[in-house]
């Protein structure tokens, strides 16, 4: 196609939009109701018709025929001069959806009649119809990402998974709607805007580029373009495309766009939205490097939206160079992974108080952040305190006190909070947490994680805790939530285990390796001496916690009972018996000796817990005989092993 074939064309498609948006404007009425107000105006204007003209003027000698309407002189209209808006002032505004600036209380029927095109290609295409049976016009994260998108802020989707057809049918369906807004607004689009896309989506693989266009073809009815950029194809042939037609959306894989780029193919810099698919795949794939390359080619200031398919910290520092300082997170899972997305966290274990300290120090001192939320204990708040005075930051302890009023202190401002009055209402504007008294619930843990940072990419929680501490804390649900999210285990607890599909996480010795065994979910044992060993065993029950089946001296007798019963065994004798409180649910602890004939004198100690309908029971069996008593240093490994046997939170 020439060149000026294809103005004429684009022109074409401009009229097309512009009808259909007329079409389904809410300002659009009747002929009848039209015509009234026609002649309402030619009343108050003086301008009637010659009817209406003779029953309320005369004619004169100036004008006999009474062609003036009884005006001395016939005047014109001056003709205004167009004011040109600089690229700024030509973008679509922003809708605030529950401020002040509310324009519309839900979206636009033009972004609705672009969502419909495409769903009715979802249901002429037979390898869709099976696919799409929910309707577009439902979807949570539809409604969800137009708020954001419309508040003109950077999105990160946090879900943990490359878009899904539903969630690119909103993006291109909303990218529509801004061009024929903006088109609306400004006659004079094509000599301010040049030739740049209006979406720029980059992908991974041709396969992912080829479904998203796939959704885009739908909108090609309403004048929108789309053209895929891949590997797989000649690079003379995509050039010479890109010239014949001028796309209003480009789909590619960021190593054949920047080859494009480079050789002058196509023209980026006008770019109004940005957005970059499965970026964790990206940066596995060595393609960092050229996301950011096509960033910095667009000189316009645009939109951007993220989909990070990996939890994995060290995409963390990729999606910071990608996005905005402020942002809004976008997802509709509730897990603590994709609420603690992009939040780095660290637990810092310490050889003494002292230690522990220092290393709060250090962390106030490389902050960058001008706010920092500091969560402790009473007994160590006066402490606390008092070295923030010393650092030079200024101390706010109101919780009452607004956020804004705390940012306008030109010193750094410390917000010291004490652990009994933790409100995480107000924690979404604070990126920098730091919980110098490590405290053991995990359910304030995550949520402070899910509460902190909701604006911003740039999170970082710090808690600190010492070595004796780290020895007795059941790291179990801890070392879980910080797995999911991809942040490092602190070194003393490498060795938990966690099933996240039967509900549950204890501490192995190091050198203990799991093996298989029917009737147990899971088995360690020591190496060349299987007797040693540490086995779970998860069974389905009707009681919701041990207490209805009995107390633990109840439950003690019932298991010493039972094990007498064995013909292998000679003696069995209770030892001691406890209970402590555990993730939601009463652990029952129980140590006992049992004399078998198969394998001589063992030391057991043994838990269990009810959880969701289900019994969990653990069972560490060592060696005692007289000739090689059980020493206290395995002993006491032993009785972490004990002490460490919890239930994962649920997510």
């Amino acid at each position: 196609m020439a060149k000026g074939d294809d103005n004429v064309q684009r022109k074409k498609n401009k009229l097309t939009r512009k009808k259909m948006s007329r079409k389904n404007d809410t300002a659009t009425v009747s002929a009848r109701i039209s015509a009234i107000i026609a002649a309402k105006k030619r009343r108050k204007s003086g301008k009637r018709s010659m009817c209406q003209g003779m029953c309320f003027t005369l004619p004169t000698l100036e004008d006999p025929f009474n062609e003036r309407q009884g005006k001395a002189d016939i005047t014109t209209k001056k003709k205004k001069k167009k004011k040109v808006k600089s690229r700024e002032e030509k973008k679509p505004s922003t809708m605030s959806i529950d401020g002040v600036e509310k324009k519309m209380d839900g979206p636009p029927k033009f972004l609705m009649l672009n969502l419909n095109e495409i769903e009715s290609s979802f249901r002429k295409d037979s390898t869709y119809s099976e696919q799409h049976d929910k309707s577009l016009f439902t979807s949570t994260w539809g409604i969800e990402f137009w708020k954001c998108f419309s508040s003109g802020k950077d999105i990160l989707e946090t879900s943990g998974m490359s878009s899904t057809v539903e969630q690119i049918a909103w993006i291109v369906s909303s990218a529509a709607d801004a061009i024929a807004r903006r088109e609306k607004d400004e006659e004079e689009e094509e000599e301010l805007l040049g030739n740049s896309p209006f979406l720029l989506y980059l992908v991974p693989s041709q396969s992912k580029a080829s479904q998203v266009r796939s959704v885009c073809k739908a909108l090609k009815g309403i004048g929108i373009h789309t053209v895929s950029l891949h590997q797989g194809a000649s690079l003379d042939h995509q050039i010479s495309g890109l010239k014949s037609v001028e796309p209003e959306f480009i789909v590619a894989t960021p190593e054949r766009l920047l080859e494009i780029v480079n050789l002058k193919g196509v023209d980026i810099s006008s770019v109004s939205l940005l957005v970059i698919d499965e970026l964790g795949s990206l940066c596995a794939g060595g393609y960092l490097d050229a996301v950011k390359s096509i960033k910095q080619a667009i000189s316009n200031k645009h939109q951007s939206i993220v989909f990070n398919d990996s939890f994995s910290a060290s995409t963390i520092p990729a999606v910071q160079s990608l996005l905005g300082r402020s942002i809004n997170r976008l997802t509709v899972n509730d897990s603590v992974a994709s609420q603690g997305s992009c939040i780095i966290q660290t637990v810092n274990v310490c050889a003494s108080e002292e230690k522990k300290l220092q290393k709060f120090a250090e962390h106030l001192d490389s902050s960058s952040s001008k706010i920092i939320y500091i969560v402790t204990k009473e007994e160590s708040f006066k402490k606390i305190k008092a070295l923030l005075k010393l650092k030079g930051l200024s101390v706010s302890t109101d919780s009452d006190s607004k956020l804004s009023e705390v940012k306008k202190s030109r010193k750094p401002v410390a917000h010291l909070v004490d652990i009994e009055q933790l409100d995480t209402t107000v924690m979404r504007d604070f990126e920098t947490v730091l919980l110098p008294d490590f405290f053991p619930s995990i359910e304030i843990y995550t949520q402070i994680l899910t509460s902190m940072a909701r604006e911003s990419v740039h999170g970082v929680l710090h808690s600190y805790i010492t070595e004796k501490e780290a020895a007795s804390y059941r790291a179990g649900p801890l070392v879980n939530v910080l797995e999911n999210c991809g942040q490092n285990v602190p070194d003393p607890w490498r060795n938990i285990y966690t099933d996240s599909n039967n509900g549950f996480t204890l501490l192995i010795p190091s050198s203990y390796t799991k093996v298989d065994k029917a009737g147990a979910n899971a088995l360690f044992e020591e190496p060349n001496n299987g007797s040693n060993n540490i086995g779970v065993v998860v069974s389905p029950v009707r009681i919701k916690s041990l207490d209805q089946f009995g107390t633990p001296q109840f439950v003690a007798d019932k298991l010493i009972n039972a094990e007498k019963r064995k013909e292998s065994t000679n003696e069995a004798e209770v030892v001691s018996v406890g209970e402590r409180s555990g993730l939601g649910q009463q652990v029952y602890e129980f140590e006992y000796k049992i004399d078998s004939t198969r394998g001589g004198i063992k030391r057991v100690f043994s838990a269990a817990f009810v959880s969701s309908n289900k019994l969990y029971l653990l069972n560490v069996v060592h060696s005692d005989k007289p000739e090689n008593p059980l020493d206290s240093s395995t002993r006491m490994l032993l009785e972490q092993v004990l002490h460490s046997f919890d239930a994962l939170p649920l997510t």
